[in-house]
């Protein structure tokens, strides 16, 4: 039983390397639909020591690099061309069934390769029948349906299921061409969906809409009228968006890089739209427009984080129904009068900013001159700023000794703009920004709030900050210094050390970054070195 088992697992292995894909027509076509691409063993194989390295299992890895030997010998695997990227490519026919593909394996030795699996279809179960001069061998296993077809020509093996067209001479792309790639490039997926026949895409919506339509009855028993309305919107915008990108989505890619030189990892992911399509004007507006958040988060040295987002009009009117009604409770609750007028002032305050459907925010966190401590910055967009220093100066006024004396409204004004200080900081802020006061500031588009040792220098430097465009979404930070912010039972000195072996003088290669982008599709891109795998590993407590 378990040797059966072994065959069937070996056939299931080859049978996917040449899973159903369309061949593509052409030698020197365009990007296939389909591609994958994995650098060479050689080059794998290098960045998994160094991978093993930074999290201290170098060891490990080299007991695995034995095992795989005793296998398949001091030489790897017989004719196999370790030194060259492995490759797959093709698309999908319109009856699914009918895709075929192509998978490439490097070879520098078809007399030793072809030994080789002649010997593995005998241990599986099947044969190799080599064919004369240059034409096309078969492999046949017991365990698959269809005869597997192998080509030698241009330093690799081409492999491919059931149909031998995609191996003719005139459909076979330049390898160095088609797996070409960016230095450092250590996988990449690369998948057109315009490319999928129109019956199959169709087939996909009407069974997205089924799922959708099945999720939709699922309401919660407590559900107000306005927010199923907005339940209903929230499923409607998915399902539509969701619909949209079967209908006019266009490439996704997806690669991993690793610079083994600077050791500086790279996670890309990019999903594009058709030219021109409704769906793609749609996400660029989504994230695009000029931000107070960019413009306050560049400040950032230790943590940088944006955000901006505008809700589709659709949705944005459904959320706001949902925070009406919110709202409309909140005003008639048992509070006295005092306290509903407040609550009513601050809802009239806050709502031409939440109608907007604009979420623009930015956080900027910078090392202070004094030692250990820092100075940090909160910033938010507002529509109708004057309202909201309105309603502030009112509730101050209101609660009177009930403040004690720990909000001072204008005790300074910048670039026109009024300061406010807030005293009171809880301990645990204390650790971070020391024992002064918040400074709060409200422009006609911006609440800023800053605290920390230069909290009033650095207000007075965002007070007439003006707005940046940029990415939706975008997160730098600097692990050495946060992670000696954070409440944690590591002790100090374990992170001082780590923080020195790990990053030592090298400026920068402790931080991480994360950007989203939208225009023409959306985005995301995800750097960071190694040497912050290696800091964390040595923080860790379980680590030998």
């Amino acid at each position: 039983m378990i040797q059966m088992s072994n065959r069937l697992g070996m056939v299931a292995l080859l049978v996917a390397l040449v899973a159903p894909m369309a061949p593509v027509a052409a030698a020197e076509a365009k990007t296939p639909p389909l591609l994958v691409r994995l650098a060479s063993i050689e080059t794998l194989t290098r960045q998994f020591f160094l991978l093993a390295e930074k999290v201290n299992r170098k060891a490990e890895a080299e007991q695995l690099k034995n095992a795989l030997q005793s296998v398949t010998g001091p030489g790897g695997i017989q004719g196999f061309d370790p030194s060259k990227p492995i490759g797959i490519y093709g698309s999908i026919g319109p009856n699914g069934l009918d895709s075929t593909g192509v998978i490439l394996v490097p070879a520098s030795d078809e007399t030793a390769m072809l030994a080789a699996l002649k010997k593995l279809a005998g241990v599986i179960g099947g044969n190799l029948v080599e064919a004369k001069g240059k034409g096309l061998h078969t492999l046949n296993l017991d365990q698959s349906p269809f005869p597997i077809f192998l080509r030698f020509t241009k330093g690799y093996c081409w492999a491919t299921l059931k149909d031998e067209a995609p191996l003719a001479d005139s459909a076979l792309p330049d390898p160095a061409k088609l797996l070409q790639a960016p230095a450092g490039s250590v996988a990449r997926l690369h998948f057109d969906l315009a490319a999928v026949p129109e019956n199959l895409r169709i087939t996909a919506v009407e069974a997205l809409k089924q799922s959708i339509a099945m999720a939709r009855e699922k309401a919660p028993a407590d559900e107000t009228p306005a927010a199923r309305t907005f339940r209903l919107q929230m499923s409607d915008m998915m399902e539509g968006g969701l619909i949209q990108f079967l209908k006019e989505g266009g490439a996704l890619d997806l690669e991993m890089g690793l610079d083994e030189k600077t050791e500086d990892l790279r996670l890309e992911a990019r999903m594009e739209t058709i030219e021109n399509s409704s769906l793609g004007k749609a996400m660029e507006a989504m994230g695009s427009g000029p931000s107070i958040g960019r413009a306050v988060a560049g400040y950032g040295k230790t943590l940088s984080l944006s955000s901006y987002v505008m809700l589709p009009p659709d949705l944005r009117k459904a959320f706001v129904g949902v925070l009406e009604e919110g709202f409309a409770k909140a005003k008639n609750s048992d509070a006295g009068d005092s306290e509903k007028k407040m609550i009513a002032e601050v809802i009239d305050a806050i709502m031409p900013t939440l109608k907007s459907g604009v979420f623009d925010s930015g956080v900027a966190l910078i090392p202070s001159k004094k030692e250990g401590l820092h100075t940090a910055a909160l910033a938010f967009r507002v529509k109708d700023g004057a309202k909201v220093e309105g309603v502030i100066r009112a509730a101050v006024k209101q609660l009177g000794e009930k403040l004690e004396g720990k909000v001072k409204l204008d005790v300074a004004t910048y670039a026109g703009v009024k300061v406010h200080e807030i005293s009171g900081n809880d301990s645990k802020a204390r650790e971070m920004l020391g024992d002064g006061p918040a400074f709060l500031a409200v422009r006609n588009d911006m609440v800023l709030i800053t605290a920390g040792p230069e909290a009033l220098a650095l207000l007075k430097d965002m007070a007439s900050v003006a707005p940046v465009t940029g990415s939706m979404m975008q997160a730098e930070l600097g692990l050495a210094s946060i992670v000696k912010l954070g409440d944690s039972n590591v002790p100090k000195e374990l992170v001082r050390k780590a923080s020195a072996k790990a990053f030592g003088d090298k400026a920068g290669i402790d931080r991480a970054r994360i950007e989203v982008t939208s225009g023409k599709g959306i985005g995301l891109k995800v750097t960071a070195n190694l040497a912050i795998l290696e800091f964390l590993t040595m923080l860790d407590p379980s680590r030998d």
